[in-house]
């Protein structure tokens, strides 16, 4: 029986043909193994390169995060200048109303030297509060008394909460309360504010300037 078995696997084999297109029964090891370990690397290179992608995204996503911070804590808040002083200002400022001058503004009868503004001041959003009144001079009209003054504004200091990345500071700002017209000294009307009233006559408008 045995040698009627291997007979029959010997006839088998005799009779079996190779074929040569696909290599069903060649054993060329060499292609085989290669095939395999291209498929490996592949696989491998692929693991390797979606690891790599997403170890470079979480990477960008902390150095963004990072410099969002350090942004945040260094960047200079809104700010623009003050046309009435000229000096720089923390936030923005919204007209409400304007009042000219030479109006009656209360039952008293009297009338304004100056052109003013009610305005409010939006702070920056870390700043509590956000919004602060002011009332300053009118930048279109800051002439008073025909020219012989000038009207300049009063300021007033206030406090208010920043919020610095969850540290709060208290900050003093200054604000405007008022708007006046103010005599320049040694100047031809300056008698007048003193109370020693007008020697001479008015000099012209441009000759009013007091000197040092």
């Amino acid at each position: 029986m045995p040698a009627a078995i291997d007979g029959a696997i010997q006839a088998q084999g005799a009779s079996m043909s190779t074929c040569k297109k696909y290599r069903f029964a060649r054993k060329d090891e060499g292609v085989y193994n290669k095939r395999s370990v291209d498929h490996v690397y592949e696989d491998d290179d692929s693991s390797s390169s979606e690891e790599d992608e997403r170890k470079q995204r979480k990477k960008e996503r902390k150095e963004k995060k990072r410099e969002s911070r350090h942004r945040d804590k260094r960047q200079m808040p809104p700010s623009t200048i003050d046309p009435t002083s000229g000096q720089t200002i923390i936030g923005e400022r919204f007209i409400l109303s304007c009042t000219s001058k030479g109006v009656t503004t209360d039952a008293t009868g009297t009338v304004s030297l100056c052109s003013s503004c009610w305005m409010w001041r939006r702070l920056p959003n870390n700043y509590s509060p956000q919004y602060i009144n002011e009332l300053i001079c009118d930048t279109t009209d800051r002439n008073c008394l025909s020219g012989y003054a000038t009207c300049g504004v009063g300021h007033r200091t206030i406090e208010v909460i920043r919020n610095d990345t969850g540290v709060m500071t208290t900050v003093a700002l200054s604000a405007g309360s008022y708007c006046e017209c103010r005599v320049a000294a040694n100047s031809a009307i300056q008698s007048l504010v003193s109370g020693a009233g007008l020697g001479t006559s008015l000099p012209a408008i441009n000759s009013t300037a007091g000197s040092n």
